[in-house]
């Protein structure tokens, strides 16, 4: 025999209480369907509006593995705000290069690049030791690349300097090389070597004799046992000059000229021969000509004392090529090498 439930309550009771919970599911559930939309609203219009205007949103423009691609760094530099902390740094403080005995000061202007389609996070000392991880840096090349270990000195002198070590090189064509063959020779082979040599080549056959030895002498042979970096040859951006690139001394009163980025790059001959030669050889490239080709109003533009132009080199402040080559720098080590 089955046992059978009584309810302790009423029948009307229970079908009043039943009635009034159908009418409040009724009545609450456009509010909770309300609710959810208005949840889901909130998270896709927050990722949508990160993913456009938060930079840590993108993919980091450097990672392990990832190909060589010289316009992974295409973008734009961004003025800064006049009122930007530019600490000053007594190495380079009041040099013609500093550009701080300039008349023109909007050339001083803190400058910030900023890629298109990838995150390069801003220099930061203390991570850059961090990613150095002990092993000395070389910088070789001629006096641009010398600008850069200059402002990466500037950076990095506040921290303990038993923390890191920083050396240079300079060679900026075929003899110098060869001459300095046996220095090459003695860098530690943990040590890490930032070389680039292309400003002081204007002939494609006399890039080629220059490449053709260094890739026998020191990639095929091995010069050295250090990890062995190649950087882009920075854009010039001469006046009275076709493609930008230095033709004869002489003054420039209205400074250098702002060239098209398809005109550049047609005539730049030296990262189009030395990318080559670097990528058949297994070498690290880091690709910064993309962010100078933009950057003609940053170069020292002349010399105060002679008048001459100087669409070479580039302002060495806190805030401009020189922190963006290290920023670049900072990333490979970080993430590359």
């Amino acid at each position: 025999m089955k046992e059978q439930h009584v309810s302790q309550f009423p029948s009307d009771t229970i079908m009043l209480a039943r009635t009034s919970i159908r009418s409040m599911q009724h009545t609450l559930q456009p509010l909770w369907l309300t609710l959810f939309n208005f949840i889901t609203y909130f998270v896709v219009s927050r990722e949508t509006i990160n993913s456009k205007f938060n930079p840590s949103a993108k993919s980091l423009c450097f990672l392990r593995n990832s190909s060589f691609s010289r316009d992974i760094i295409a973008g734009e530099w961004k003025v800064l705000p006049s009122s930007t902390h530019m600490a000053k740094c007594s190495e380079t403080e009041g040099t013609e290069r500093s550009c701080t005995t300039k008349k023109k000061k909007e050339i001083l202007a803190p400058r910030f690049y900023q890629p298109f389609g990838c995150f390069l996070p801003d220099f930061d000392a203390d991570q850059f030791i961090r990613a150095l991880n002990s092993r000395p840096l070389y910088f070789i090349g001629d006096s641009v690349i010398m600008q850069q270990r200059s402002r990466l000195q500037c950076e990095l002198k506040s921290r303990n300097r038993n923390k890191y070590e920083i050396r240079s090189i300079r060679i900026s064509h075929l003899e110098h090389f060869r001459r300095k063959l046996r220095r090459l020779q003695g860098i530690p082979e943990d040590a890490i070597i930032i070389f680039n040599i292309g400003l002081h080549y204007n002939q494609p056959e006399k890039y080629t004799d220059f490449l053709d030895e260094f890739e026998n002498l020191c990639l095929k042979k091995i010069c050295t046992n250090a990890t062995l970096l190649w950087q882009e040859t920075s854009a010039q951006h001469f006046p009275g000059s076709k493609n930008g690139l230095f033709v004869r001394a002489g003054r420039c009163p209205r400074g250098c000229v702002h060239l098209y980025r398809k005109k550049l790059i047609d005539a730049d001959f030296r990262n189009k021969m030395a990318n080559k030669v670097m990528l058949r050889n297994n070498v690290q490239i880091l690709p910064v000509w993309e962010l100078t080709q933009g950057a003609h109003s940053m170069h020292v533009q002349y010399n105060s004392k002679s008048g001459v132009c100087d669409c070479s080199h580039f302002c060495n402040t806190p805030y401009g090529v020189f922190r963006a080559y290290n920023r670049i720098l900072q990333a490979f080590l970080k993430e590359v090498v």
